[in-house]
């Protein structure tokens, strides 16, 4: 049996070759693109002397949901 993996942000497609059977499966990522939609809430929370974005905030989200996706 012989396999090959391909991966992206959004989905895994694992194909099999088994005795000339071949076999696709797709995996899709739970990883969530979406951008920020006006009047969400508010663009900065204050924390000492620095701005946390509403930006960073989901993209430090999609980074820990990809690595986890990944592993």
């Amino acid at each position: 049996m012989k396999a090959g993996i391909w991966m992206d942000k959004k989905n895994a497609f694992i194909v099999t070759l088994n005795q000339g059977d071949v076999q696709l499966e797709t995996l899709e990522s739970d990883a969530a693109f979406r951008p920020r939609i006006d009047g969400e809430g508010k663009a900065y929370t204050r924390f000492g002397d620095q701005y946390y974005t509403e930006e960073k905030k989901q993209q430090a989200k999609l980074e820990k949901q990809l690595k986890d996706y990944y592993e």
